[in-house]
């Protein structure tokens, strides 16, 4: 995996496209540095997910779905069949990782069409930009 925090706050997250399995100490290690990403100053941050053209295994699945990250939005973009249908399998075990862990709770959504899903992803940020924490 290769992770990239952009200036506008958005993590990127991709694929080596020489990676011919996916492993769960490897998404560990992804997952503890996209924390470390999201944690690195108060501006609120939305995950982009390049999904893969290949089958991601669940538990590896369940690794970043099952974690809280503290993100704003995680978006899945999907240029292919495939990716479309490991990126709702994706979407679904979130978001019933969601109803047991209310603290995880980020909007998460799956998208063809990259321009929607920035938007998307820039939008929940700003709306995450206005909460405002009552102490």
């Amino acid at each position: 995996m290769s992770l990239f925090l952009r200036e506008d706050h958005l993590i990127i997250v991709r694929v080596n496209t020489k990676l011919k399995k996916f492993t769960l100490p490897a998404a560990e290690e992804c997952v503890a540095k996209i924390i470390e990403m999201v944690k690195s100053d108060k501006h609120p941050k939305a995950l982009f997910f390049y999904m893969p053209h290949v089958y991601i295994p669940k538990n590896v699945i369940r690794c970043y779905a099952n974690t809280a990250l503290g993100e704003a939005a995680v978006t899945v973009f999907c240029e292919s069949l495939t990716a479309w249908l490991m990126g709702n399998i994706s979407v679904e075990i979130k978001k019933r990782f969601m109803k047991s862990n209310p603290a995880s709770a980020s909007p998460i959504k799956a998208f063809k069409n990259e321009a929607n899903a920035l938007a998307w992803s820039f939008e929940r940020m700003k709306e995450a930009s206005l909460v405002t924490v009552d102490d």
